[in-house]
């Protein structure tokens, strides 16, 4: 069995903005570490408004969509804004498969 793609995540913030960038499969695994650091990115002080950009994720569940879900309330219960930008294809997929495009802010074809 070939060795799982490794996960990571990071964010950085510029301003009032935080971009947070996701690399790997993003499922039931890596949802809690992707989740943390969303939050810690929200707790940044200025930061109002969250970007994640999910070019580099291979893989998403519906794990995932419960983290991003969950972490764009808090945003935009805080005043910002949440916006994924850029997904790769398996993530605009799970999109628009749950109708969630325009919820995230993703940019239609």
């Amino acid at each position: 069995m070939p060795d799982r793609p490794r996960f990571t995540t990071t964010f950085d913030a510029h301003d009032a903005t935080a971009t947070v960038v996701a690399l790997g499969e993003l499922d039931l695994a890596t949802a809690p570490m992707f989740g943390e650091v969303l939050a810690e990115a929200l707790r940044t002080p200025g930061v109002q408004h969250i970007c994640v950009d999910l070019a580099g994720v291979a893989f998403a569940d519906s794990t995932a969509l419960q983290v991003l879900i969950l972490a764009a309330r808090r945003v935009r219960d805080q005043g910002g804004t949440f916006n994924v930008v850029a997904p790769s294809e398996p993530v605009r997929r799970l999109l628009a498969t749950t109708a969630l495009e325009r919820y995230f802010g993703v940019p239609q074809d």
